[in-house]
């Protein structure tokens, strides 16, 4: 096999574990509920959504602190 391509199937292996390790850790996280864990039993494309859920939801707790 060619150096190159087991280089790359390397790096396609590093980064298949850290988004693993990332849907772990998001589905057992209690700090964002629920929701998580049902993106996440969908697979990596999933991931990419809860991170900008995760951007949406810290605007919307700033207003609800300010408006109390």
């Amino acid at each position: 096999m060619d150096p190159s391509t087991l280089f790359q199937r390397s790096q396609v292996r590093a980064l298949e574990m850290e988004l693993l390790e990332m849907c772990v850790l998001a589905a057992t996280s209690t700090k964002y509920g629920k929701k998580k864990t049902k993106q996440n039993e969908m697979g990596g494309q999933e991931l990419q959504r809860s991170f900008s859920k995760k951007k949406k939801t810290l605007p919307r707790i700033e207003v609800a602190t300010t408006g109390m």
